[in-house]
């Protein structure tokens, strides 16, 4: 009864978020069109000049001061911002999360306000203008400051908005390590336009106009997904509230209940291991792209990839106990494995008549939030 009661209250709320979460991509979607199309200029446009980017900005590269050196840190009044501090704050970054003290700033050399900061390894393309008196930021980021010359031929919110513009140019443009980033020395040679100051500032005032209204209604929506999701948690939490002293009731340690197994990932240089792989194996992807209710992967192996040749049954649920603690699914693959991440729990053939294993799933959302709440203290936390 509680696995039908939240199967179509979750049906109900999936249908809510997926009409939602289209709305906001249309709204996204016709913003970016009226703001590509403002600043869509022609090399052959007379009133507009072109210049490449390493003429226009000094660009300068970010680091991480030792972790280890309490004098770079504590009671920090620099602003050194991080990924965190778009996904937090924005795009117009004023003061940062973490701050770090002037002895950390090789050689007392700060980056200026009115920057832009471009994330040009790891997440790349991400962008944002920092407005702090002065700056530095942690190795995934380059900076980008208007020259001295240029200074009064640039509006900073313009240049801000192009960089819309540059930063697609950049994801276009890596390098094929293991760990991609940007092209530099092709990044620097990319042409920036830099039209009359009073075309700048209206196109400046149009975008700023949209954003606010698109940033309004997005929060609107936001806030009634938000709100949608706090309503399902509350009633999947009600139905699951039992309480050790309800007769009815058998209780057990999980240990007792459920076969558990660790993950791992059969070693990538091995292509026998991956070369038309068939078996399933699970990884945070797999839960970001296809829910919690896992079927095909994304990723397969081969059986020769299988220690022992021991896989795990369908109708498990596998646990993020590292990393992402506590994200969790139901893998209804026939038999499957998955990485290092995850733990597995599968219910011992003697209790298989005893457990509805939807019930199961539902139930291990106050499992995992248990996990979040008990972790070790390395610096690698874990369940």
């Amino acid at each position: 009864e509680i696995v039908r009661i939240l199967d179509s209250f979750t049906l109900l709320t999936a249908e809510l978020t997926a009409e939602l979460t289209a709305e906001l991509t249309a709204r996204k979607k016709q913003y970016e069109f009226y703001r590509d199309f403002l600043l869509n200029f022609n090399e052959d446009q007379n009133e507009i000049k072109w210049d490449i980017i390493d003429n226009i900005f000094i660009m300068k590269n970010g680091y991480t001061p030792s972790k280890a050196n309490k004098d770079f840190w504590e009671n920090g009044t620099i602003s050194w911002y991080r990924m965190e501090d778009i996904r937090e704050n924005g795009r117009i970054l004023s003061e940062s999360i973490q701050k770090i003290t002037p002895q950390a700033v090789k050689g007392g050399k700060l980056i200026p306000k009115n920057s832009i900061i471009v994330a040009t390894t790891a997440t790349i393309g991400e962008h944002a203008l920092a407005i702090a008196d002065s700056f530095l930021m942690n190795q995934q980021f380059t900076s980008f400051t208007i020259r001295e010359l240029l200074k009064d031929k640039l509006d900073i919110k313009f240049v801000f908005y192009y960089f819309f513009k540059i930063c697609e140019w950049c994801k276009q443009n890596t390098n094929s390590s293991s760990f991609p980033s940007v092209d530099m020395a092709k990044l620097k040679k990319v042409k920036f336009p830099v039209p009359p100051m009073e075309v700048q500032r209206e196109i400046v005032h149009i975008l700023d106009s949209f954003t606010s209204v698109t940033e309004e209604l997005m929060a609107k929506l936001t806030a009634e997904l938000t709100a949608r999701k706090k309503q399902y948690e509350f009633y999947r939490d009600f139905l699951l509230n039992f309480n050790e002293d309800q007769n009815e009731i058998k209780w057990d340690i999980i240990d007792n209940i459920f076969i558990m197994k660790n993950g791992y990932t059969p070693s990538k240089a091995n292509k026998d291991f991956w070369e038309n792989g068939t078996i399933s194996w699970y990884r945070m992807e797999d839960i970001r792209e296809n829910g919690r209710i896992l079927s095909e992967s994304i990723q397969k192996i081969t059986p020769q990839a299988v220690k022992g040749g021991k896989l795990i049954p369908k109708n498990s649920i596998i646990v993020a106990t590292t990393a992402t603690i506590g994200e969790h699914a139901l893998a209804i693959a026939d038999s499957f494995l998955m990485n290092q991440q995850f733990t597995s729990f599968t219910i011992r053939e003697l209790l298989k008549d005893k457990l509805d294993i939807k019930f199961v799933f539902y139930y291990f959302f106050k499992i995992c939030e248990w996990c979040k709440q008990n972790t070790n203290s390395s610096s690698f936390p874990s369940v």
